[in-house]
């Protein structure tokens, strides 16, 4: 299975009981209909809806520059606004480990289809009462996701610094060693290129990859058991079974607790104290940095924005 499914947690999450007719019934009565679908799960939405979420974005004033850019996204269907069976949503929402997100909303970039789709709650009474600013930061998000596939050579450059001061924050916090910009260089391109982008995890590869990295700073074999069960092993648990994962986390395992005290660390260095979402896809999505940090946009973030669709 594509890692990118487990990235995204959502090819489980999704694949419970369809929509029941009653619920069909009642959107065929508030206007809705079918407006795409991912991983087996039925989205429904309406006109009426797109209009409501735009402005409900538009309100916001996150995307006050960009707005046509947005509106362009969901005109074209690059954006997906609809609603979903309240089970499923919070299924998805333990799926994610978003604790800190809207209840009401949940959003995710589908990698296989390249759009982003904004999930609500059956409930959410026509996006009246949902948090316009959450509404925002989820769309911010998922669009960073889509800007790094689909700009791969744009997004490498333009966010090389940010992902270099990132890593060294993580590897310093996590080993005590400072990594330097041409080392760092060579684990998010390793990263980016062999991980994320073709949505392959291969431990032993990963392993490679790591011990390659830190050949200057292991003079033992306790210092890389160390490193490989803090890092490699932990993404691999997540990669392997995120579920497990979630357990383990809970329960305190170390080498998580450890991975994921430096993971909080390198984003409080950025700004970002409280991450919307569980830091951990990181370690093998470089794109997560960047779209953690669009919770405060910089003139990249929104530069990234204006190159999915150059709007002037």
């Amino acid at each position: 299975m594509n890692i990118l499914d487990k990235i995204y947690n959502l090819n489980l999450a999704i694949s419970t009981s369809p929509t029941n007719p009653q619920e069909l019934e009642e959107s065929a009565i508030f206007g809705l209909e079918k407006v795409g679908s991912s991983y087996g799960q039925d989205i429904f939405g309406s006109e009426d809806v797109n209009r409501r979420y735009l402005e409900a974005i538009r309100k916001q004033g996150v995307f006050k520059a960009t707005f046509k850019n947005i509106e362009y996204l969901v005109n074209n269907k690059t954006i997906i606004v609809g609603f979903i069976s309240k089970g499923i949503l919070s299924l998805l929402l333990h799926k994610v480990s978003a604790s800190k997100i809207n209840k009401a909303t949940v959003a995710f970039y589908d990698h296989n289809q390249k759009k982003v789709f904004i999930l609500l709650d059956n409930k959410t009474k026509m996006l009246l009462w949902l948090d316009t600013q959450e509404l925002s930061l989820a769309t911010f998000h998922e669009l960073m996701h889509l800007f790094c596939f689909s700009n791969p050579a744009q997004y490498f450059p333009l966010f090389l610094p940010l992902l270099i001061k990132f890593y060294r924050t993580f590897f310093l916090k996590l080993t005590n060693s400072k990594l330097e910009d041409p080392e760092l260089q060579s684990w998010i391109s390793f990263i980016f290129r062999k991980v994320e982008l073709l949505g392959s995890f291969e431990r032993s590869l990963y392993i490679k990859k790591i011990t390659e990295l830190f050949k200057k700073n292991i003079q033992t074999e306790e210092q890389r058991e160390f490193l490989v069960d803090n890092v490699a092993n932990v993404a691999y648990t997540f990669a392997k079974d995120p579920n497990l994962f979630i357990k383990l986390a809970r329960k305190g395992q170390q080498n998580i607790a450890l991975c994921l005290t430096s993971l909080f660390d390198s984003y409080e260095e950025l700004g970002i104290f409280k991450p919307k979402t569980i830091p951990i896809q990181e370690l093998f999505a470089t794109s997560e940095v960047v779209c953690i940090t669009s919770e405060k946009p910089t003139a990249n973030h929104y530069k990234a924005l204006s190159m999915i669709v150059p709007i002037k």
